[in-house]
């Protein structure tokens, strides 16, 4: 449900934004969206805070990223996120960037780190679906000398297939809870 939500918040913010005869009431744990006739009541808390969502099939862990834009302190929690990924997931791992248009410094230099966490641990990483604009910014960057880019999924997934890069002896299993408790200490060389 949230899935679904994330996408419409946005565009109910932006059409509040850009309305000034628009009402907009807030609270501490909700906001009333009203356009219109049509009135949409939605968790902040819950809606704000969700970067990603993750999938698994086949052993292969796909994380899609939400916001359209990852800047600021986004971008310090899409850090934080997916270096979470990185290290409680098993097998390879696509990044499907097909919603994102912007990234900042950060979030691009987050992509070099795990693309070389993978690396090192022998466990195939791909960004996929990186829109125009990204796709760009990374390419002038020389970022693509660097990452593993394809431009849809169903390459990547047969690429893993026809490697066996996809078929791996334990399911994949991104959000374990007792995965970040039995992560051993990082050291300050560790990058994640």
């Amino acid at each position: 449900m949230i899935a679904s939500v994330v996408p419409l918040l946005g565009e109910l913010r932006n059409q509040s934004r850009s309305t000034s005869s628009k009402k907009r009431q807030t609270g501490p744990a909700n906001r009333h969206v009203a356009t219109g006739e049509q009135a949409l009541e939605v968790s902040v808390k819950e809606a704000d805070n969700k970067i990603i969502e993750t999938d698994c099939a086949a052993g292969i862990t796909v994380v899609r990223v939400l916001p359209r834009r990852i800047f600021l302190e986004l971008a310090d929690k899409f850090r934080e996120e997916m270096l979470r990924v990185v290290r409680e997931s098993t097998g390879p791992l696509v990044l499907d960037l097909s919603q994102v248009s912007v990234m900042n410094s950060t979030a691009l230099g987050t992509l070099v780190v795990m693309s070389e966490a993978m690396k090192k641990a022998g466990r195939p990483f791909y960004i996929a679906r990186p829109g125009r604009v990204l796709r760009e910014v990374i390419n002038r960057m020389r970022l693509d000398l660097l990452l593993t880019i394809r431009d849809d999924l169903e390459g990547v997934y047969r690429e893993l297939q026809r490697g066996g890069g996809g078929q791996t002896s334990e399911p994949c299993n991104p959000h374990r809870a007792e995965a970040a408790s039995s992560l051993p200490p990082r050291s300050s060389s560790d990058p994640l």
